[in-house]
């Protein structure tokens, strides 16, 4: 009777104890994704990789340009020609 009642009562005592910590994780990790919490980080992260990208375009813009005065210099190619191709 006693061995029946002690594991009856370990077994609540270890059930009420990981119920517990997992409510307590759950509201930690609930906490840490909450909406303060989420547009620092999202601002953060967004913020570096529009930095990024914005270098990268920037650098790809004038390794086009020299590219292109390159290549002009080197076939002949007039300003006017390119102009006339573009309004038509």
């Amino acid at each position: 009777m006693f061995k029946r009642t002690r594991w009856t009562l370990v077994g609540y005592g270890l059930g009420a104890t990981t119920s517990y910590l997992a409510a307590r994780r759950l509201r930690r990790t609930a906490a840490k994704y909450a909406p303060t919490e989420v547009v620092s980080r999202v601002g953060a992260s967004v913020g570096g990789t529009a930095r990024q990208v914005q270098n990268a375009v920037t650098e790809g813009r004038s390794t086009m340009r020299t590219r292109e005065a390159e290549l002009r210099s080197s076939h002949a190619i007039d300003r006017g020609a390119r102009h006339r191709l573009r309004t038509r």
